[in-house]
This record gives C-alpha cells, structure tokens and sequence, in this order.
C-alpha cells in the first residue's frame, strides 16, 4: 500500500522533477555552479554537496527578496 505521505510528496512538481533529474543526473552541472565537489576515488567519482557554497548563494538570493 502507498502511503499518503509518499503520494503528497509526489503530487509536488518540484519533487517530481527532481527525482527526474535524480534518473539522468548531470553532476558536472552541479560542479560547474559550485554546488558539489568531485571527489576520485580509483574508477569512481563521488560527489558532495559544497554546503558553504550552497548557504553564500541562499544568502545572497534572500538579499535579493
């Protein structure tokens, strides 16, 4: 059974479009806005979110409002 929460979560077009995206991510997008740093390890490329640079872009959207 689905849950109301799941259903909820899903009727939100934000959501969806981000588990779209989660299908067909092109990380090197995030990594060009300074979003993510790239992290090689052997054959593999991780990824993590750059939170300083994710909150000093935040904080100069909310200046902007």
């Amino acid at each position: 059974m689905i849950s109301t929460i799941a259903i909820r979560a899903l009727a939100n077009e934000g959501r969806l479009q981000i588990l779209e995206w989660l299908k067909n991510p092109t990380y090197e997008d995030l990594v060009q806005a300074g979003l993510a740093r790239p992290k090689r390890i052997e054959k593999r490329t991780f990824y993590k979110r750059d939170r300083a640079r994710i909150k000093q872009i935040k904080k100069a959207i909310l200046a902007k409002v």
